[in-house]
């Protein structure tokens, strides 16, 4: 799965650097290179609120923790979704299969 590359910059309209991001697409934590991040933390960490241009999505991937759980998941046709509950909640249930 594409899930490398924290952000590309491109030019826009006005000539502006815009800020593209990969997102996972369960769980919206954002790829910065091997890590993600939470999308708010992200926000202030790169202060977005303050850029002219809004961040955009470069491509959607899985993040580990969720390619994890949907294996785990197709495993075992007993239990729910791995979105349900926090990544927190969802690294345990992967941790004890």
């Amino acid at each position: 799965m594409y899930a490398r590359g924290s952000g590309r910059a491109r030019r826009g309209a006005a000539g502006d650097r815009e800020l593209q991001l990969t997102a996972c697409s369960i769980c919206l934590r954002v790829s910065e290179g091997r890590d993600w991040t939470a999308p708010e933390e992200l926000i202030r960490r790169l202060r977005t609120f303050e850029l002219t241009a809004v961040p955009g999505l470069a491509t959607f991937a899985l993040c580990d923790l969720c390619t994890g759980g949907l294996r785990w998941r197709r495993r075992r046709s007993d239990v729910g979704m791995p979105a349900e509950g926090t990544p927190a909640e969802r690294r345990t249930a992967i941790a004890r299969a």
